[in-house]
């Protein structure tokens, strides 16, 4: 299984209590799962691990449509939990599966409750005119029964986008600039000259404080036809972003699997990013492929992309919609596994090599403490 303690290192410290009472490092040495902000304070010389500090900010809820592929759900989990601030989100799992399948709805189901994330199966009555009018539909649904009623942050993510580095909101999303970040949606596409139509995508799109956003009953997400463009699902928020030009959204980048000129899109934001960043890409040798295959049809048809700076890989088509062969898809899966895999164990490293800094410190400190006291007691 992916969410085992050694695998992750116990980077949620809600997950840590539910399954060790303490946590053991490779050193055998242990902490208690119940770090305290108190406990921060008295100890202020030693530098506690970012994956422990206690998240201050409102839950956040994580929504994830599932429709036919239960085994990649556990993987998304466990990259939230890994990457996401600690204890910062509610994952909530809303079950689109289709009725002329029982096994997966059952499967979705038992996964579920494996991971002991909430469960909600979304009506069969939204099943109707196809997967683009039919997603649009649900995600209606879920905003208008559920997520509406949430106070706080409300994120939309697509179950097969699986994050890869540390996720921090300030940086990606400041609180006082942005009430809405999506990955723009825009007509025509490519290098055509405007105007421009933009839309909210529905497989990605954050409401910062969802009570805040004015009217939300009237943003409707259908696909739509405008000025002779085709607007897929999510057209219909055009419509709403129009009547609403106070708001404030923010385009995250995701780049496209097509090859623009000589580079891919991953490859232009390969080149944009740290050198730190850059060499973490290369300690990851199957995320490096994606991103500079050795056979160069493979940029267009892997049809995978990036999101943010390294934030997050998008399988894209992981239910299969665009009819690839088995052994392709086979392989293409091996792949994203392989680099998510690979960045969850340099996660674990990471978070081990803090706590051990962390023990060094407080064992240090205890001896100074232990010898003022000794040199102290002997002067009087």
């Amino acid at each position: 299984t992916f969410l085992t303690t050694d695998l992750i290192a116990v980077n949620s410290r809600k997950h840590a209590a539910k399954t060790l009472p303490s946590y053991e490092c490779n050193n055998g040495t242990t902490f208690p799962s119940e770090i305290t902000t108190t406990h921060f304070a008295i100890n202020r010389e030693c530098r506690l691990p970012v994956f422990l500090i206690p998240n201050t900010e409102s839950v956040t809820l994580l929504i994830i449509i599932a429709i036919n592929r239960a085994d990649i759900i556990e993987l998304n989990y466990a990259t939230a939990l890994a990457f996401l601030p600690n204890s910062s989100f509610d994952y909530v799992v809303f079950d689109h599966s289709f009725s002329s399948q029982p096994e997966i709805t059952q499967t979705i189901n038992n996964t579920c409750k494996q991971l002991n994330v909430k469960y909600i199966r979304v009506p069969r009555f939204l099943e109707k005119g196809g997967p683009s009018a039919s997603h649009s539909a649900t995600v209606q649904w879920i905003i208008q029964k559920h997520a509406s009623k949430h106070r706080g942050r409300v994120w939309f993510l697509d179950v097969d986008m699986f994050f890869l580095n540390d996720w921090v909101w300030e940086e990606v999303m400041p609180s006082t600039k942005y009430d809405i970040m999506t990955v723009w949606q825009r007509r025509p596409r490519h290098h055509v000259p405007g105007p421009y139509i933009f839309y909210i995508w529905p497989n990605f799109f954050v409401f910062r404080e969802i009570q805040a956003i004015p009217n939300i009953s009237k943003l409707t997400w259908k696909s739509t036809t405008i000025n002779g463009q085709s607007l897929d699902s999510g057209g219909e928020t055009y419509f709403w972003i129009n009547a609403h030009p106070k708001v404030r959204i923010k385009g995250i980048w995701q780049t496209p699997y097509g090859i623009d000129g000589d580079l891919t899109g991953s490859q232009t934001q390969y080149y944009r990013q740290t050198p730190q960043m850059i060499e973490k890409i290369h300690r990851n040798p199957d995320l490096f492929q994606l991103i500079w295959p050795k056979d160069p049809i493979i940029a267009k048809t892997y049809d995978h992309a990036i999101i943010g700076d390294f934030h997050i890989l998008h399988y894209r088509a992981a239910s299969n919609w665009n009819h690839a062969s088995h052994i392709f898809a086979i392989q293409k899966w091996a792949r994203i596994k392989g680099a998510v895999m690979k960045a969850l164990s340099d996660k674990k490293t990471q978070n081990n090599q803090e706590l051990e800094d962390y023990h060094k410190c407080q064992q240090q400190r205890d001896t100074n403490t232990f010898n003022n006291k000794t040199k102290f007691e002997q002067a009087h």
